[in-house]
């Protein structure tokens, strides 16, 4: 039942309209999940979908009941929008945190029927997706209280990965984002974690399979969205290299002394929570540039003895800090360790209850004055500031900061803020604590740098104009920050360009242990700023064109003692590379020419032999060429981008109808089944272009039936312009151009309609029509 408006919901997909908490319902599911227990011998079971939809769900009499006696609180009634995301409302706090508990309830009692019939309690892995996404799209929105709350029931832990455009190459930014902080989640188990994505063409296959790997996760290869020609011809070579080297691929656990800290506590019980996601995945996208490596760190790690292994603690806008967490982290600071921190940082509890001044206080050696939204605004850094050399200077920044209060006289302001009126502010505070050291900007540096995102204002709109900004002199700040706090991180890359991915992990796997470096080349998808193009093929460009400094070699360097030898794999080749490793201090350090694709540097510690029986024994020391990358060279089916066109694509606000897919093949469609679903058509509303007289009509679109073609009925203005079978190629993405007769025309409001006229055809069940895009041509006489 939706709470504002007290109806029932009803939707087509899957159990969307059955309440988890209605008691007739669970115990029904129950009992068919005991009868499929008893009579089919299985290993596991994954349930799907056990959650709640949307913030306004549910409002269903048994969800208010249980609620109000667990609680005490009422669910409002009618449409008192205002209970929703007001934290400051203590039953808003409450509908939050009840609505996790209720899933973790319900998939308990999975688990103990799993229990009850299956050897060794039976295997459940469960996943949520996007994970870093912001609003009803994200953990809150499905009534998750963050991944972290999976821990309770599952064995192995995953990510449904499902960015704006399904759009893999181009937004890897942010599955990497959510990745990292999964493999933290995931660590909890001493599991790999693992991936199910959505590739619609051959090159999305090949950038998930590499992305997955460097980011220590196995991928759960599924189909049912892809085209099988395409994609089969890049999972075979992929899964046959990965099941070879698997030995090098699986029990990893990151390789970092800098740790970022991702709060769910702030991203759901705090104002600040979009902003702490946002900035977040800021943060990833700058130190996956800057090549720097870390290691997420979760809430429950602050007070449980969980920083015990950093040298740098990043806290960038956590509004929220346990109470049991303060003593953790100033034990750390105290101890040796340094604390990088911004914005609202401990100004609210872990109950989303806001505090008149930091709980951090004694580390940061300031108070909480107020905050200050007014822009323009610049952050600036003065000269000879002994932690951020060589960064004197002016930054625009035009974020609110906080102004503060009361400095200790041991507090050094290394920057300050100037605000719009001129007047003048702290902006970055350094103060010596015990062994360590805390830096305080009172800005957000983190949300300087961010490019791609599942927040709107910073999403790829495929055919549409994209603005960077990741501003590069914030990149350089955070990664002097870092530097400054942890002059001896345990790896160190250099001479790699932007769009090249560094991620270390440490090992032990049967006899085998050492550190393995994993290199991905996503140079090919560092957009531009202009028309985001639609992406039909990836690609690798080569390595030593970008080089930071071409004439000389990228080099990686591991503190890690007794490394007997260094190796390159990949499969960009079936050779194993033997590389010449040389002592630097306390680090292991080797030379890289250069990579082309994928590749693994492994600085093995013990069982070296592992690796090289994989190539029976046998090593070489020269990078050989790489194999052949069988690809598909096909021009943009939506042709290339002419502003004289008029270019509807499935999420143009001029479209109503079908069913909207964002991840359909080859990108957004709206998809059209036959009359027995409620998607039988779609209709596009426009207008002629100023001047023109005679347009042509063009439709990309591709269709699935069975064994005859699709039926089909295109009207332009009522009138008749197709009939018939489909003139779209089936399961390939193709066009079909129609002319126009000028008569048909209106200067306003024109409407095109496409129907499906399939008299089966419901929804999922062919045939159907999947739409792409549709272009007003304008003809000259």
């Amino acid at each position: 039942v939706d709470i504002v408006t007290d109806k029932p919901i009803f939707s087509s997909y899957k159990l969307y309209a059955t309440c988890l908490n209605n008691d007739d319902f669970w115990s029904s599911y129950m009992r068919r999940l005991e009868e499929l227990f008893k009579g089919v011998p299985m290993d596991g079971v994954m349930v799907d979908e056990i959650e709640f939809w949307g913030d306004y769900t549910c409002g269903c009499r048994f969800c208010r009941d249980k609620f109000k006696q667990a609680t005490g609180h009422e669910i409002p009634y009618g449409r008192d929008k205002t209970f929703f995301g007001n934290l400051g409302n203590p039953a808003c706090r409450a509908w939050l945190k009840w609505r996790t508990k209720m899933i973790q309830e319900r998939n308990l009692e999975i688990r103990a029927l799993m229990e009850k019939y299956m050897s060794a309690g039976g295997f459940y892995p469960a996943y949520n997706c996007n994970l870093t996404a912001c609003g009803s799209y994200g953990a809150a929105g499905f009534g998750f209280g963050g991944i972290e709350t999976l821990l309770a029931y599952s064995n192995a832990i995953g990510l449904e990965s499902e960015p704006i455009n399904f759009k893999y190459y181009y937004e890897w930014p942010v599955v990497l984002a959510d990745m990292k902080y999964l493999k933290a989640v995931a660590g909890k188990l001493e599991a790999d974690p693992w991936v199910y994505s959505y590739p619609s063409e051959y090159g999305d296959y090949v950038c998930v399979s590499f992305l997955a790997m460097c980011m220590g996760a196995a991928q759960w290869c599924g189909g049912e969205h892809n085209p099988d020609e395409f994609v089969t011809q890049a999972r075979k070579p992929i899964l046959q290299w990965a099941a070879k080297y698997q030995d090098l691929l699986g029990n990893t656990r990151p390789f970092a002394n800098t740790g970022v800290l991702f709060s769910t506590n702030t991203r759901l019980m705090s104002r600040e929570g979009e902003d702490h996601t946002r900035g977040y995945v800021g943060t990833c996208q700058a130190l996956a540039d800057a090549h720097v490596s870390y290691k997420v760190v979760l809430d429950q790690d602050l007070p449980s003895g969980g920083l015990q292994d950093l040298q740098t603690l990043v806290m960038f806008n956590t509004a929220c800090v346990r109470a049991d967490a303060l003593d953790g982290i100033e034990r750390f600071v105290r101890d040796g360790g340094t604390l990088i921190a911004s914005g609202n940082v401990a100004l609210t509890d872990e109950h989303g209850q806001a505090r008149s001044n930091f709980d951090l206080g004694p580390l940061l050696g300031c108070a909480f004055d107020k905050v200050v939204a007014c822009k323009p605004n610049r952050l600036v850094i003065g000269a000879d500031n002994g932690a951020l050399p060589g960064l004197a200077g002016e930054y625009p920044h035009d974020e609110p900061f906080i102004a503060v209060k009361d400095l200790g006289a041991d507090c050094a302001v290394l920057g300050e803020m100037v605000a719009a009126d001129g007047a003048r502010y702290p902006g970055l505070v350094l103060r010596r604590v015990g062994a360590g050291k805390v830096l305080y900007f009172t800005g957000h540096p983190e949300l300087k740098y961010l490019s791609q995102a599942h927040i709107q204002g910073y999403r790829l709109q495929i055919g549409k104009t994209w603005k960077d900004r990741r501003d590069p002199d914030f990149l350089r700040i955070i990664k002097a920050a870092l530097s400054y706090g942890n002059p001896a991180p345990l790896v160190k890359v250099d001479n790699l360009p932007r769009g090249v991915v560094a991620e270390a992990y440490e090992q032990t796997n049967g006899k085998l242990k050492g550190i393995a470096v994993h290199l991905v080349n996503f140079i090919g998808a560092d957009l531009k700023e202009g028309i985001v193009p639609r992406l039909l093929e990836i690609g690798f460009p080569d390595l030593k064109k970008h080089l930071p400094a071409p004439e000389k070699e990228i080099e990686i360097a591991v503190k890690a003692a007794s490394v007997r030898k260094v190796f390159l794999v990949s499969p960009d080749f079936s050779d194993t590379v033997e590389l010449k490793c040389r002592r630097d201090g306390d680090y292991a350090a080797v030379r890289l020419p250069t990579f082309y694709r994928y590749g693994i540097v492994y600085f093995a510690q013990e069982g070296e032999e592992v690796i090289q029986n994989l190539t029976g024994g046998k090593t070489i020391k020269k990078l050989p060429s790489p194999v052949a990358l069988v690809t598909r060279n096909e021009p943009a089916w939506m042709g290339s981008y002419d502003p004289g066109h008029l270019v509807f694509l499935a999420d143009h606000p001029a479209n109503e109808g079908g069913l909207y897919s964002p991840r359909a093949m080859g990108g957004m469609a709206r998809v059209l089944y036959g009359a027995a679903s409620q998607y039988p058509s779609m209709r596009v509303k426009w207008n002629l272009p100023d001047g023109a007289q005679k347009v042509k009509l063009e439709i990309g679109a591709m269709e699935y039936a069975l064994k005859d073609k699709a039926p089909i009925e295109i009207k332009l203005n009522g009138k008749v312009i197709c009939k018939g079978n489909s003139p779209f190629p089936s399961r390939k993405m193709g066009t079909a151009s129609f002319d126009v007769d000028p008569k048909d025309l209106k200067p306003t409001d024109n409407i095109l309609e496409i129907r499906n006229t399939a008299e089966g055809g419901g929804i999922y069940r062919p045939p159907w029509i999947m739409v792409g895009f549709v272009k007003i041509i304008p003809v000259t006489p």
